[in-house]
């Protein structure tokens, strides 16, 4: 399966901050609903520990999901669609080093201990 880029285009962002509720300077750079967040029972789950890794690091995410909704609206002004997913099965594989800080060194930097 090819892999395709989320990334907002310059016109995407431009069109976003135009329809935006309160534009502004700052629009996100990936559409909402592309971010996963993992809690700790998940992450236990994943053998993932956050002081290993790194902000910025690349992860490799493999994942089975259902579909739990489908919508469609259409009026005299656009046409929307979405989908809802709920991931069933997952796997995160954390591979090289793009960044070696670790949130560890961060904290320890900021003289915090863990």
């Amino acid at each position: 399966m090819q892999l395709k880029n989320m990334k907002r285009t310059k016109t995407e962002k431009e069109k976003n901050r135009e329809t935006a509720v309160a534009p502004s300077s700052f629009v996100e750079e990936y559409p909402y609903g592309l971010e996963i967040r993992l809690e700790n029972e998940s992450l236990k789950k994943l053998d993932l520990d956050v002081d290993d890794i790194a902000i910025g690091r690349k992860v490799t995410i493999e994942a089975t999901a259902k579909v739990t909704n489908l919508n469609k609206s259409i009026s005299e002004e656009n046409n929307n669609s979405s989908m809802s997913f709920q991931i069933t099965d997952m796997a995160v594989s954390v591979k090289g080093n793009d960044n070696p800080k670790t949130l560890k060194d961060a904290l320890g930097v900021l003289g915090i201990s863990k």
